[in-house]
């Protein structure tokens, strides 16, 4: 089993993971054109280090839906090289980081 993602460029480095520009491979693989697959933030970590990132995708689920907030589109687990990681997956958000936004406003 190996990723429902495919990784497109390494967006940064968090205290417990990595994020990723990424698309959804099943949607590439039926696609006349990959341009046309949108872009998700895939924040990824190992499995077993994974308690950061599932506290942020319960309190994605508590806060539910809102315009002002990025979305979470789901969870899952990818097998690589015979090791877990737990992927999160977010609505991409070209702006840059959040402290980035804060830093220069």
């Amino acid at each position: 089993m190996g990723s429902l993602w495919v990784k497109r460029r390494f967006l940064g480095r968090g205290s417990f993971g990595r994020v990723f520009l990424a698309q959804s491979a099943a949607l590439l693989a039926h696609s006349k054109s990959p341009a046309l697959v949108p872009f998700v933030a895939l924040k990824a970590c190992l499995a077993s280090r994974s308690w950061s990132l599932r506290l942020e995708k319960d309190m994605f689920e508590e806060l539910g839906s809102c315009n002002e907030i990025v979305k979470c589109f789901g969870s899952g687990i990818s097998i690589e090289d015979g090791v877990g990681y737990f992927e999160l997956v977010l609505e991409y958000a070209a702006g840059g980081t959040l402290e980035q936004l804060l830093r220069f406003s």
